[in-house]
């Protein structure tokens, strides 16, 4: 990478994964492990990495559930 070169940040995205990060902790882990189902855009995405919408919301909605605790509330 360049001197020159600069990565930018939306600023929303990155507070909404840092308050993730700060307050749901295993789903952040859970995010870093998986970011492949956070990263894919399109069909021919989906075909490659050999997933479907269906299955990556599945991964996405145990991952949440997972997370939930006895009292309802996130980690």
């Amino acid at each position: 990478m360049c001197k020159n070169d600069v990565i930018e940040i939306n600023p929303i995205d990155f507070i909404a994964v840092e308050a993730i990060r700060m307050f749901a902790y295993d789903f952040y882990l859970f995010m870093a492990e998986n970011s492949v189902l956070f990263r894919a855009k399109n069909e021919l995405e989906f075909k490659i990495l050999g997933l479907s919408k269906e299955k990556i919301k599945e991964e996405i909605d145990a991952a949440l559930t997972n997370c939930i605790g006895e009292d309802n509330k996130c980690c």
